[in-house]
């Protein structure tokens, strides 16, 4: 699944959690998400407990994550992000991956 993440379905949910999320200390936090980048804006890092989600320039991308069920929670916490904000709105149904 990882290789088949959609990076635009992240991007939706990056500028989501900078909407709704509330910014503190150089982050943003929504539903436990946390959300912050490098200066620049080229690096972002999405993550949720011990898990972390690395965006780097061109859409390149690398999870981080000692345990598989870390993994799972936060791919599973993004898609009810993606659902509660974007699907609702959208009606279409909203995965983060492109074969799920």
């Amino acid at each position: 699944m990882i290789n088949n993440l959609d990076i635009h379905k992240i991007f939706q949910i990056i500028n989501i959690i900078r909407e709704k999320g509330t910014f503190k200390e150089g982050e943003y936090l929504l539903h436990g998400v946390r959300l912050s980048s490098d200066l620049e804006g080229y690096n972002i890092t999405l993550s949720y407990k011990n898990a972390n989600l690395n965006l780097f320039f061109h859409n390149s991308y690398e999870f981080d994550y000692k345990k598989k069920i870390e993994l799972v929670e936060f791919e599973n916490i993004l898609e009810e992000i993606g659902q509660k904000y974007i699907q609702s709105k959208t009606g279409e149904r909203f995965q983060l991956f492109k074969d799920k």
